[in-house]
């Protein structure tokens, strides 16, 4: 048989991604390098190990905490984030069932579920907007709308995962690619993350049909104890969408599916960050020839959307939420909240690894505080800044406590090395750059 070499090329490379896939990469393991707090607290019912916001030496930690040093990745393996369209079916059910226990395991002396705790801090990120916000980083929303998005999205979900892989080491954060057709059929399905919601249906004039409304099937429903707080189940208008995750997939006119390919390379082949945050948070999309931005609702803004479902003239500002994914500050109550937000992650990834790295690929200056290169991340701020409590309830009484110690800047985030994980697509990326002629 006569092997080409172009065949030749293809099996290396399959064949090295393969083995980064399974091995990891040296160069990608390394551990994190912020002052992030290590610890870990024992739940008192079934003695898994769980993250926690505060150290010991917090005032705001419990006193009856049990506090033990925290597993760190071992430094020959770098976790990979994969296509959810790639999981095996045991993959699916570890990651819901890794969800599901943080949902219902709660840090000792607290009545607030890890999980929770990850849902009122992206609440309260979008207080430092609101009146009576304090600090300097008050004033404007603290994870959106701004050059701060990545930065802090990257941090927030790899803390997630950390928490999941406290569950199970196993665990990773999988991406949805929009562009992928095969993702809808995988992500929705009652043994993953559940279909759409059902029992609401009415017409928008010359839009179409809207079907959605409670999730009643899958692991995610109020029966199966996916219940969800009141308080932190809000609209802009601090309006209650009540304690059941709502889906309104594909109302019009954020019904179209899959994205083109070309819409993201598009985005990929912007040279300016602000430029390319602003198109991959959805706010603007480049016109193909003239390159003028198009402002509307694309990318990271569409999906949320796409599966929350909105009413909303696409080239009009922020729409009204049908459900719980549309709900910007309220939208992570939806575990389909991670898979997206590693899809944003990814494209990030995939565009500093395309000759972006650094802090020159990022404003040293310029922006609201907390936008800045050096500027503190609220809530990784030391306490700098106290964001306003919008919301129904108590907010505050729901947030987590964070150790003074525990600072995150733009900076700190720009190299993913220093997180231990990387995309799939990325490895093969950089394989491929080492095999003179291969595409």
């Amino acid at each position: 048989m006569k092997i080409f070499p172009k065949t030749i090329k293809t099996v290396i490379i399959a064949s090295i991604v393969a083995a980064l896939v399974v091995f990891g990469s040296p160069a990608l393991s390394h551990n994190p390098q912020h002052q992030q707090a290590s610890n870990h607290i024992v739940n008192g019912s079934s003695n898994t190990k769980l993250p926690v916001f505060y150290n010991a030496g917090s005032a705001l930690a419990p006193s009856n905490s049990k506090l033990v040093i925290s597993k760190r990745i071992p430094p020959y393996r770098a976790r990979v984030r994969r296509n959810v369209v790639d999981l095996t079916s045991s993959e699916k059910q570890a990651f819901v069932h890794a969800v599901q226990t943080l949902k219902h395991t709660f840090p000792e002396g607290s009545n607030v579920s890890i999980y929770d705790q990850f849902v009122a801090v992206h609440v309260a990120a979008m207080g430092l907007m609101y009146e009576n916000a304090q600090g300097p980083a008050a004033g404007h929303d603290g994870a959106h709308e701004s050059d701060l998005f990545l930065p802090w999205h990257r941090e927030f979900i790899h803390r997630f995962e950390e928490a999941l892989q406290s569950v199970d080491p196993n665990v990773a954060l999988p991406y949805w690619d929009w562009t992928d057709p095969k993702a809808l059929e995988v992500i929705f399905q009652d043994d993953f993350l559940g279909p759409n919601g059902q029992g609401v249906n009415f017409n928008i004039p010359e839009l179409g049909n809207v079907q959605g409304g409670p999730v009643v099937s899958g692991p995610f429903t109020k029966a199966n104890g996916w219940v969800i707080n009141p308080n932190l189940h809000i609209k802009p208008s601090q309006e209650s969408l009540g304690d059941t995750l709502l889906r309104f997939l594909q109302v019009p006119p954020t019904n179209s599916y899959p994205v083109p390919k070309e819409d993201v390379e598009q985005v990929l082949a912007i040279k300016d960050y602000g430029t390319f945050r602003l198109a991959l948070e959805g706010f603007i999309k480049l016109d193909s020839s003239s390159q003028q931005p198009t402002p509307g609702v694309f990318q990271h803004n569409y999906f949320h959307s796409f599966v929350g479902g909105a009413t909303f003239d696409p080239a009009v500002g922020r729409p009204e939420p049908l459900g719980t994914m549309a709900a910007l500050a309220s939208s992570i109550n939806d575990p389909v909240f991670w898979l997206i937000h590693s899809n944003v992650d990814r494209l990030w990834a995939e565009w500093q690894a395309n000759g972006h790295e650094g802090s020159n690929y990022y404003p040293a200056s310029g922006g609201h505080y907390g936008e800045n290169l050096n500027d503190r991340l609220w809530p990784w701020d030391g306490g700098e800044s106290t964001p306003a409590n919008w919301t129904p309830g108590d907010l505050f009484s729901l947030l987590p406590a964070f150790s003074p110690d525990d600072i995150v800047t733009p900076r700190d985030t720009l190299d993913l090395k220093k997180y231990g994980y990387s995309y799939d697509t990325v490895i093969r990326a950089n394989v491929i750059k080492l095999i003179p002629g291969a595409k």
